[in-house]
């Protein structure tokens, strides 16, 4: 103990609070969790070697984490043991698609699950459990899924180049509403606004974004980004004026935008070089802090940190564990 606060205290507090984040490295098949607020590194977790080891999702209070490893299977971390450590229960966790992109409902109580290019569906699992509880068919691949604070939830089929949006209730049960974007690319991901009114789609085949109002999904604006290559990986600001945008080739685009609207602003406010990233299906390869103040864009050997309002470079953390990192994430209040 220090100051009357233990070590598994202090981590679940900024966690929840002020910003315990997780990286998922492909290269050494772990999960790096680490403390936004010095930029060091709290621990490390070994998960299995799946093809790509991937996206990441944190609940609200900071207690569990949850990592894609692409072999149909959820690893579930314990961020209240000092190390974090692998949970206990069912885990991993078998699911029904090889699992790359991941999001949480609004009321914290599932965890969804997609990411493939092939036919498989959506899965649901309980948190509490830690089992499957549920699976929805989209009718076609689902290649990234997100949750709104509203209950929406935003999927996109690369095959089929949809984004459609389905809604989730209490029980964790899907429904179609029957709203679809369809695109002239195939889409890799897609994120809402907070409020629930409008979101965004990128796309690895186009370098350019598009945004939508929900619901109905209704075009709005399409820009370019500044890199030659396609949009991989976006993110929303929680105060809803700004996204961020990051392409294969290595950039990251920042743009004002209109929450209720979803207009987005004429040219780039910055832009941010970075190393290329892959185009992995619906891999979150950016993140915020919960303040917003702070964006941590992995990189090779390197989670690094930048200004969100300016696009400066601040710090980067460095570890043996971090050699390619992929997905990051923070707890956060709720979803989008």
């Amino acid at each position: 103990m220090r100051g009357g606060i233990t070590q598994v205290a202090q981590i679940q507090f900024l966690a929840a609070g002020v910003g315990v984040g997780m990286v998922v490295d492909n290269a050494t098949k772990s999960v790096i969790v680490f403390d936004a607020t010095t930029d060091t590194v709290v621990g490390t977790v070994a998960i299995g070697a799946g093809p790509v080891d991937g996206d990441c999702a944190m609940t609200a209070d900071g207690t569990r984490g949850f990592a894609t490893d692409f072999s149909n299977r959820i690893w579930v971390i314990d961020l209240t043991t000092s190390p974090p450590s692998l949970a206990s229960g069912p885990n991993p966790i078998p699911i029904a698609n090889p699992g790359e992109d991941t999001a949480i409902s609004p009321d914290g109580h599932f965890l969804l699950v997609c990411g493939s290019n092939s036919y498989t569906p959506v899965s649901v699992i309980d948190i509490a459990t830690q089992k499957q509880i549920r699976t929805f068919s989209l009718g076609s691949d689902c290649t990234s899924v997100e949750v709104l604070r509203d209950g929406s939830v935003l999927t996109t089929s690369f095959t089929t180049r949809r984004v459609l949006r389905l809604t989730i209730d209490s029980a964790g049960n899907l429904t179609d509403t029957g709203e679809v974007l369809f695109l002239g690319s195939n889409p890799l991901n897609a994120y809402g606004a907070p409020g629930a009114t409008a979101g965004f789609v990128v796309s690895p085949s186009s370098n350019a974004l598009q945004s939508f109002t929900i619901p109905g999904l209704t075009p709005v604006d399409t820009r370019r980004l500044s890199g030659l290559g396609g949009g991989v990986s976006g993110l929303v600001h929680p105060a809803g004026d700004r996204i961020y945008v990051r392409s294969s080739d290595g950039a990251v685009d920042a743009f004002t935008y209109n929450p209720i609207t979803g207009a987005l602003g004429a040219t780039p406010v910055f832009s941010i070089p970075t190393a290329s990233a892959g185009s992995y299906y619906g891999i979150d390869q950016m993140a915020l802090t919960p303040d917003g103040n702070k964006l941590y864009v992995p990189q090779p050997h390197a989670l690094v940190v930048y200004d969100a309002s300016t696009g400066d470079v601040l710090t980067s953390i460095t570890h043996p564990a971090l050699v390619q990192p992929t997905g990051v994430c923070f707890a956060t209040a709720g979803p989008q």
